[in-house]
């Protein structure tokens, strides 16, 4: 009897070892679990934090701009000067005085007529010349730059690469975890451009760097936009991605990729 009261003890004994190892295991993993939300959470808080100060201090570049433009431009106000009509005084036979307005004296010192205005725009008028046609073919001849547009290339694949939830989840990484990911999903040529651009900015942030390859994408194409003055260039030119553009007088204004060939007035 004594025996089987001593197995039942020793076989409770080992139930309850076991159910503290367990517990104690449970709970070293419940530790790091925690820690590691914590760590993933407050990651995730950093970047939230860093997008949020970026886009403020923008909004901020912003506003003082506006406020420094309106506060120009409330302070030069347009002024207009008109010198009133002289009068003259007309004597006749009675003694009978009568003012009226000298016309002539009026216009040659009226406010509004800047004569060097009207000889500069004779002269325009007359030396202004432009050949768009042959503007536009000059600009088009030129041999488009191969490396820019092996450049702009690799940046839109990069930036196609780096969508947004991509953008995101790298985001969470520290940046040195960042670089190492970014090295292995790019290659050699994407991997230069990444590390000029680490090198050029030291304190890396991937939306920054997102927003750097689509401007570069954009600046090294080869597109070829134009805008004119009337709608005959359009006429001429249907193919052409043409639109006019009523700020212009005369001529037309060519962009290809980031350059700009200004024959306008």
């Amino acid at each position: 009897m004594l025996q089987y009261v001593a197995l039942f003890i020793v076989i409770l004994a080992v139930m309850a070892a076991m159910n503290g190892f367990l517990f104690l295991m449970l709970r070293g993993l419940s530790r790091q679990l925690k820690e590691q939300v914590n760590s993933c959470f407050l990651r995730q808080l950093e970047f939230t934090d860093a997008i949020y100060e970026e886009k403020r201090e923008k909004l901020n570049r912003l506003k003082e701009e506006e406020n420094t433009f309106l506060g120009r431009a409330s302070a030069s106000p347009v002024k207009e000067q008109l010198d009133g009509p002289k009068e003259t005084t007309v004597k006749t036979a009675a003694p009978v005085t009568v003012a009226v307005p000298a016309a002539a004296e009026s216009d040659r010192q009226a406010g509004y007529i800047n004569p060097s205005l009207i000889e500069d725009y004779r002269y325009i008028k007359e030396h202004f010349k432009v050949d768009t046609e042959e503007a536009y073919q000059n600009v088009m001849a030129e041999q488009p730059d191969q490396e820019r547009i092996h450049h702009g290339n690799v940046c839109r694949h990069m930036y196609e690469i780096l969508d947004f939830d991509t953008v995101y989840r790298i985001g969470l990484l520290a940046v040195p975890d960042q670089h190492e990911i970014l090295y292995e999903i790019f290659d050699d040529d994407e991997d230069e451009v990444l590390r000029t651009y680490v090198a050029q900015h030291p304190d890396f942030l991937i939306v920054e760097f997102r927003d750097y390859l689509k401007m570069e994408a954009d600046l090294c194409q080869d597109h070829v936009t134009v805008q004119a003055a009337d709608e005959e260039f359009l006429k001429a030119h249907p193919e052409a991605d043409a639109s006019v553009d009523e700020s212009l007088g005369e001529g037309i204004r060519v962009f290809r990729g980031s350059h700009m060939y200004d024959y306008s007035i």
